[in-house]
C-alpha cells in the first residue's frame, strides 16, 4: 500500500513535465541497445572528434572505451537518421522512440541517475545492476532516468534548461561513485546541480558502486581508513567543470547565487556521509551472523561513524565489537586491547562534545568512565607488546589527551613527551602520527601558559598535516585550530589568531557539518574568544 501511495505521488511530480522527460529504461532496455551498436563503435566516434585548427589535434580527449560521450553520439545519429516522411529525422530522444514503438523497456521514470559521461556504459549497467540487487527491485519495472537516453540530443540545451525539475519530479537519486574515493561525477557542474536539487526538493538519494567499487570501498573500511574522511574532505564544488567553459561558468553562477558554494559544498558532502555509512552497513549487513562480533568490519564501522561526529551511532557497534573480542579472543589480544582503546576515544569525544555544549557534568562523568579503559589497554600494550610498538604510542597519546581534556595536565604532558619522541625516533617528523602529538603537545603547553616552548615544538606541523593529510581533513583542521589558539594566546596575537581560527571553524562546518564534535569543540572556543 506505501508503495502504491509513493508511486503515484511520483506521477503526480512528473506529470507537468514534457512527456519525454518524464521517461526512464529498465536496465534490460540499456543492455540491449548498448548490443545494437558496431563493434567499432568507438573508433567511428573518435574519427569524428574536430580537429584543433591551432595545433591540429583533436579538440577533446580520445575515447579509450564505450562511454556516455560515445552513447550520445550513436543516440544523435539515430535521431538524425533519414526516414521516408522524414528526411532530417525524427529528432526524439531513445525512450521516446522506443514508447512509440511500444517497448516494454520504457517507463515512467523511478530514479533518476547522476553519472559522469566519460564512464564506461558497462560500468554504468554493472553499478545499477548492484543497486537492483541491494534494494530488492527488479529489473522489469524499474526506469531509470538516464541523459542519453531521455533527453533529445537534437535539442539538449532545451531539455537541460529543465534539470532542476526533472530531479525533483523523479524523487530519487542515484550517483555513481566511480571511483568511489575520487567520484567523478562531483567534478562535474552537471552533476553538482543534480546533488543539490536532490537535496533542495526534499529526493531521496543513493549511491551505486560498481562490482570492483564496491569491493575497493570495504577493503578500505578494512585496511585504509583514512582515505574515506580524505575523500569527502577534497569535495568542493568550486572546482566543478563542464566540456564547455560557458556551461561551467552559468552553472556555477546560478549555484553561487541560489545556495552558495559554501552551503552546497556542506549539503553534497552530507549527502555522501550518508550514503557512504549506508553502504558500509549494507557491507556488515551481508556478514555471516556468526562472523559479525569479532569482524573487523564492525569495529571499522563504528569507528567510520565516530569520524564522522555520529557517536550515537557508533557506540553501540564498538561496544559489541569490545564485548565479542573480550569473549572470543581474550582481554589481552591486541584486537581487544584495540577495541578497548576505541571504545575509551569514543567515550572522551563524547565528553568534549557535551562540555562544549556546556553539559559540563554529563562530560565529566564520561570522562571517568573512558579513564580506566584507556588504563586497561595502555597496561596491556606495554605489557605484551612493549613501549615503542606503534599500537603502544597511541595509547600513549589517548591517554594523554584524555587526562588533558580532564584537566590534570601534569600528568599529560610526560605521556605526549613519550609519545612524541618515540614517533620522532622511530617515524620521523613528517609522519601522521609525529604530527598529531606535535599538535597536541603544542596545545597542553599553551594550556599551561609556556607559550613560547609551544609555538617551537609546533614548529611547521600546519604545513606538514596540510602535505599529508590535505588542507580540509579533518585532522589538518583541528592541528590548525590548535596553533591559532596558540597564535591568540601570544602577545599581539589575539586578532590574527582569531580570525585564523573562525576561518577554520568555518571550514570545518563546511566539510564536516556542524554537529561535529571538532566543529562544536572550537565554535565554543571561538565565544570563549568574545
Amino acid at each position: 500500500m506505501e508503495q502504491t501511495s509513493k508511486r503515484a505521488s511520483q506521477l503526480d511530480r512528473l506529470a507537468p513535465l514534457p512527456e519525454h522527460l518524464r521517461l526512464g529504461v529498465t536496465l534490460p532496455g540499456m543492455r540491449e541497445l548498448l548490443s545494437e551498436l558496431p563493434p567499432d563503435a568507438v573508433e567511428q566516434v573518435n574519427a569524428k572528434i574536430p580537429l584543433d585548427k591551432t595545433t591540429g589535434k583533436p579538440k577533446y580527449p580520445e575515447n579509450d572505451a564505450f562511454n556516455g560521450y560515445t552513447n550520445q553520439y550513436w543516440i544523435t545519429k539515430w535521431a538524425e537518421e533519414a526516414k521516408e516522411g522524414q528526411p532530417n529525422g525524427d529528432g526524439l530522444a531513445v525512450c521516446e522512440r522506443l514508447r512509440k514503438q511500444g517497448s516494454p523497456h520504457v517507463g515512467e521514470a523511478t530514479h533518476f541517475v547522476s553519472w559522469f559521461l566519460a564512464t564506461r556504459i558497462e560500468t554504468l549497467l554493472d553499478a545499477l545492476a548492484n543497486f537492483l540487487e541491494e534494494k530488492g527491485l527488479r529489473e522489469e519495472d524499474t526506469f531509470f532516468w538516464v541523459c542519453d537516453y531521455v533527453i533529445r540530443q537534437t535539442d539538449v540545451k532545451t531539455d537541460l534548461a529543465r534539470l532542476g525539475e526533472c530531479v525533483s519530479a523523479v524523487g530519487h537519486t542515484v550517483l555513481l561513485m566511480e571511483p568511489w574515493h575520487a567520484p567523478a561525477p562531483l567534478t562535474r557542474a552537471y552533476c553538482i546541480t543534480e546533488v543539490y536539487h536532490t537535496q533542495k526538493s526534499g529526493a531521496e538519494f543513493d549511491v551505486v558502486m560498481s562490482s570492483a567499487q564496491q569491493a575497493a570501498f570495504e577493503d578500505a573500511l578494512l585496511y585504509d581508513f583514512d582515505l574515506i574522511q580524505t575523500s569527502l574532505s577534497k569535495v568542493d564544488v568550486r572546482i566543478a567543470t563542464c566540456l564547455k567553459p560557458k556551461d561551467t561558468k552559468a552553472i556555477l553562477d546560478e549555484l553561487e547565487r541560489g545556495v552558495g558554494f559554501v552551503a552546497c559544498n556542506t549539503l553534497v558532502i552530507g549527502l555522501l556521509r550518508e550514503t557512504l555509512v549506508a553502504q558500509g552497513r549494507a557491507a556488515l549487513a551481508r556478514l555471516p551472523a556468526a562472523e559479525r562480533g569479532t569482524s573487523a568490519l564492525l569495529a571499522c564501522l563504528g569507528l567510520l561513524l565516530k569520524e564522522m561526529g555520529k557517536l550515537e551511532a557508533a557506540k553501540p557497534l564498538l561496544e559489541e565489537a569490545l564485548q565479542a573480542r573480550r569473549a572470543t579472543l581474550g582481554d589481552r589480544h591486541p584486537n581487544t586491547l584495540t577495541s578497548i582503546n576505541n571504545m575509551g576515544h569514543l567515550l572522551d569525544e563524547m565528553g568534549k562534545r557535551e562540555e562544549a555544549e556546556f553539559r559540563v557534568h554529563i562530560g565529566r562523568k564520561m570522562r571517568e568512565e573512558a579513564r580506566p579503559l584507556y588504563e586497561e589497554a595502555l597496561q596491556a600494550f606495554r605489557e605484551t607488546l612493549g613501549d615503542r610498538h606503534l599500537d603502544t604510542l597511541v595509547s600513549i597519546n589517548n591517554m594523554g589527551a584524555l587526562l588533558q581534556n580532564m584537566g590534570k595536565l601534569e600528568e599529560a604532558r610526560p605521556l605526549y613527551e613519550e609519545a612524541l619522541q618515540a614517533y620522532r625516533e622511530t617515524l620521523g617528523d613528517r609522519h601522521q602520527l609525529t604530527c598529531w602529538v606535535t599538535a597536541n603537545l603544542a596545545d597542553l603547553l599553551r594550556a599551561t601558559g609556556d607559550l613560547d616552548e609551544g609555538e617551537a615544538v609546533l614548529g611547521n606541523a600546519v604545513g606538514v598535516a596540510q602535505g599529508v593529510f590535505g588542507s580540509s581533513h579533518w585532522r589538518t583542521l583541528v592541528i590548525t585550530a590548535k596553533a591559532a589558539r596558540l597564535q591568540h594566546a601570544q602577545p599581539g596575537g589575539a586578532a590574527a589568531g582569531k580570525e585564523l581560527l573562525v576561518a577554520t571553524v568555518a571550514r570545518m562546518a563546511e566539510v564536516h557539518g556542524e554537529s561535529h564534535q571538532q566543529t562544536s569543540k572550537y565554535r565554543a572556543v571561538l565565544t570563549e574568544m568574545e
